[in-house]
């Protein structure tokens, strides 16, 4: 994976799913299978996962954690080649979150325009960074997400290998 990576590239989605995997493999739910995907232009992922409701609320919080470390470790690019400012990289990871705040709050939280409130997204966003600082395991994410932008998508017994168990 190179030292650089920029915004809605397939390396950042493989960070971002890889934060998930991280996430769900350390509150011991099973990830079952990891894709990249490409529609037009856009790059995104999918990861699947056996857990429980209470492994889900932490999982969802994967993909933004693994944004954030990419970004403090001054790691993260905009597509002009330049480092994002905090607000930048704010904007950009939390609408990139929005299925991940869906898991995170259910679709009943959503307000009438499909949006989240403000506090609802500073309070995503304090217990992403919290894993990040606190808890991720940041050379497991990175050697998943290489591992799935490499391959494209990786099964069960692919991240056993990769995890080492």
């Amino acid at each position: 994976m190179p030292p650089q990576v920029a915004f809605k590239s397939r390396e950042l989605v493989a960070f971002h799913e890889a934060g998930h995997a991280e996430t769900a493999i350390n509150v011991g739910a099973r990830v079952e299978s990891m894709e990249l995907l490409c529609q037009g232009q856009r790059h995104y992922g999918r990861t699947s996962v056996t857990r429980t409701d209470a492994q889900r609320l932490h999982i969802a919080h994967g993909g933004f954690a693994a944004e954030y470390r990419l970004y403090i470790s001054k790691r993260l690019l905009k597509e002009d080649g330049q480092a994002p400012t905090e607000k930048e990289f704010i904007d950009y990871a939390v609408g990139n979150s929005y299925d991940d705040r869906i898991s995170y709050f259910g679709k009943a939280a959503l307000a009438p325009l499909g949006a989240f409130s403000k506090a609802q997204d500073l309070e995503f966003m304090s217990y992403a960074i919290g894993r990040a600082q606190n808890k991720m395991r940041f050379e497991l994410v990175e050697r998943i997400a290489d591992a799935l932008f490499a391959a494209g998508t990786l099964n069960a017994d692919d991240l056993r290998a990769i995890v080492g168990g």
